[in-house]
């Protein structure tokens, strides 16, 4: 077998939300950089509830949008529904959440990520991480392995990066889910209420509030 053999200063693993922010993230600061998904069709890919935003992590895509994130621009693009929640209590929990055309966000984020400068976007399977142990005793993510054998070496000024502290113990990862999708009795239709979309005049990107203001 042929074994191909590049070298990047950043290799991402998963082209998820954090896995498209992450590589756009890198790319833009300038470092050269491959994310790798097993299907460029899933790149973004939003649950059966697509929503952006919201009580529990709309600060989050607002922290992305600070730091030049696409989630925030992208939602924007492909909002069906939005609406700003907690508006009978304080500022400070007000929280934006918009209701997502899934398709054409994942189409908008491919899009970006492949015209992205100093980004590549590759479909394979990772089956291999290679690790050094470091000069500090801490390990070293020195290479990656496709299932095609192709070899993808992390290198950042001859060093290799090291590898990220793991989640903290009892952290979890939040599941969005549609209560009485499956059932017709659970969710009964008398009691099924309407909300009317919230003026589109207040975007998630903030720089783009700013431009409405002083336009």
């Amino acid at each position: 077998m042929s074994v191909v053999e590049e070298r990047y200063d950043v290799i991402v693993v998963g082209a998820g939300h954090a896995g498209c922010e992450a590589g756009l993230a890198t790319a833009r600061l300038g470092l050269e950089t491959v994310v790798f998904t097993v299907s460029a069709d899933s790149i973004a890919f939003m649950p059966c509830n697509p929503h952006i935003g919201g009580s529990s992590k709309g600060h989050l895509v607002r922290e992305l949008d600070a730091l030049g994130g696409e989630m925030g621009y992208a939602a924007d693009l492909v909002t069906l529904q939005s609406r700003t929640l907690n508006l009978g209590k304080g500022a400070a929990v007000h929280a934006k959440r918009v209701q997502a055309d899934r398709a054409r966000y994942r189409a908008i984020m491919k899009h970006t990520l492949e015209e992205q400068e100093h980004l590549r976007l590759l479909q394979a399977q990772i089956v291999d991480i290679g690790t050094e142990t470091g000069e500090d005793g801490r390990p070293h993510v020195v290479s990656v392995t496709t299932d095609l054998g192709e070899v993808f070496f992390v290198e950042i000024d001859g060093e290799q990066n090291r590898v990220q502290p793991e989640p903290r113990r009892g952290e979890c990862r939040l599941d969005a889910r549609v209560p009485g999708a499956d059932d017709g009795d659970l969710c009964p239709i008398f009691r099924v209420h309407v909300f009317v979309s919230s003026s589109q005049e207040n975007p998630i990107v903030y720089f783009a509030v700013i431009s409405v203001i002083f336009a």
